[in-house]
């Protein structure tokens, strides 16, 4: 795939790119060259997504991707992507203990089990050519530590890191490269989304959604790290992943190492 920050025509296959960070970096690849295939979730999503790039001029494919439909899957499984970049997500923020039990299997089915479908497809077909490849898994840094209030998504999204992590060394010897980015909170719509379908409680999300950062950085960071070989894991903002550091150093602070 190229040496670190060598960037070469890439296809890319990217999920959830009807909004936000997937449309983001399908726009932002488009125009560097590569070869994009934007799959959203809805039919009534395709048509905006098409004008979006067509207003600046650009070419993409465009096709419905519901993760959760096994012919969905097999179809853009087919499609001819040398990259998949696996970005769309579900969830809801709340008490993970007050959540509706179907919210969390949703969330789960979405960015775990669809996920891990679609990728085990898009793989074989990788492998089978035997000209390498790139999976690239867009988390999120409440996949590495989870804040009050953000249990279900952030189960899903550590249940994912662990599934990245896992597929990595499955694939390496098949010259499959994986990589994976955590972003914090960016001001896309999606994290609003996630406190719509949060649980009536107490908790109060007025300083998580006052957080959200302007998503271009983002956006440019998932593009580079879908079309360059580089370091396993990229988090955005740098900041975050200090912070993330910070309270894991503060489990391991409170953790019992027993031995026989």
């Amino acid at each position: 795939m190229g040496r670190p920050n060598e960037e070469r025509t890439e296809s890319v296959l990217i999920t959830g790119a009807g909004s936000g960070l997937g449309l983001g970096a399908g726009l932002t690849l488009a125009a560097r060259g590569h070869r994009v295939f934007a799959t959203v979730e809805r039919d009534d999503q395709i048509e905006p997504v098409r004008t979006a790039f067509a207003e600046r001029g650009l070419a993409a494919e465009v096709s419905r991707l519901d993760l959760l439909d096994p012919a969905d899957r097999e179809a853009a499984a087919a499609l001819d992507a040398s990259v998949l970049l696996n970005n769309a997500g579900f969830g809801a923020e709340g008490p993970l203990l007050r959540t509706d039990s179907a919210v969390v299997r949703k969330t789960f089915e979405v960015n775990v089990f669809g996920t891990l479908e679609l990728t085990r497809l898009v793989s074989d077909r990788l492998v089978a050519a035997g000209r390498g490849g790139r999976i690239v898994f867009v988390t999120s840094v409440a996949g590495l530590f989870v804040a009050p209030g953000a249990g279900p998504y952030g189960a899903s999204k550590s249940a994912l890191e662990a599934m990245a992590q896992a597929v990595r060394q499955e694939l390496r010897p098949h010259g499959i490269e994986v990589r994976v980015v955590e972003p914090g909170p960016f001001s896309t719509g999606f994290n609003e989304k996630l406190v719509e379908n949060a649980p009536a409680s107490d908790h109060d999300f007025s300083d998580f959604l006052a957080m959200q950062r302007d998503p271009e950085p983002a956006i440019e960071t998932i593009a580079r790290v879908a079309v360059e070989s580089g370091p396993y894991r990229t988090i955005v903002p740098g900041e975050f992943g200090r912070i993330v550091r910070e309270q894991q150093d503060r489990l391991w602070a409170e953790t019992d190492l027993v031995d026989p």
